[in-house]
């Protein structure tokens, strides 16, 4: 138990260290990112329309007539499915209230999410038996390939999101779990095989 809280506390870490030198030391995240060209326009355009801090899309399709839209005629839905198609398309996450900027908390946060995460898979791994260290390694990382493939693909599939951004995301992951792997293998060995085979 003391070694697999190590490993999630350790393994933790590592993500965030890593995800830390992958934002801020590397490029390929920035470059995946664009500004508006005019910003102002955008933010006061954003402020007029969109009542309530969440999540909007541009154009808004329900995804159904129901008692929530009873205004909603077939027409109207075609009419916005119509836009949508022509664009442009807009997914976006707003907080009318503004984010605070100081990193402390964020950081806290992130860390302890992982912290979490790092947990599980230890957690999981230690019910595997007969892994020498290499297959360990690969059980993290293969962890790490279902977290980045489950947690970024679908917004690729459903809400458009470039395959260049969701690349980055997806081998940030990858790498960030790899690399805790080294660490939680080494800690979780797992079960012996206490199986006789004649």
């Amino acid at each position: 138990m003391k070694k697999s809280l190590l490993a999630a506390v350790l393994g933790g870490l590592a993500v965030f260290a890593w995800g830390s030198v992958s934002w801020m030391a590397l490029p390929w995240h920035e470059r995946a990112l664009h500004g508006f060209a005019d910003e102002a326009p955008v933010a006061q355009a954003v402020m007029a329309n969109a009542p309530a801090s969440g999540v909007y899309v541009l154009p808004y399709v329900p995804m159904s007539k129901n008692n929530t839209h009873p205004d909603i005629t077939d027409r109207a839905m075609q009419d916005a499915l119509a836009r949508r198609q022509q664009g442009p398309f807009v997914y976006a996450s707003v907080t009318r209230e503004g984010v605070d900027t100081s990193m402390g908390p964020q950081f806290g946060l992130a860390i302890g999410l992982n912290v979490l995460v790092a947990w599980l898979i230890a957690t999981m791994l230690g019910q595997t038996q007969n892994l020498d260290y290499l297959r360990r390694v690969m059980f993290v990382a293969t962890a790490g390939v279902v977290i980045a493939l489950a947690g970024y693909a679908p917004n690729v599939i459903w809400w458009h999101f470039p395959p260049a951004y969701t690349i980055v995301d997806v081998a940030d992951a990858i790498i960030g779990w790899s690399l805790a792997g080294l660490i939680i293998a080494g800690l979780v060995e797992g079960k012996s095989s206490s199986l006789s085979f004649r």
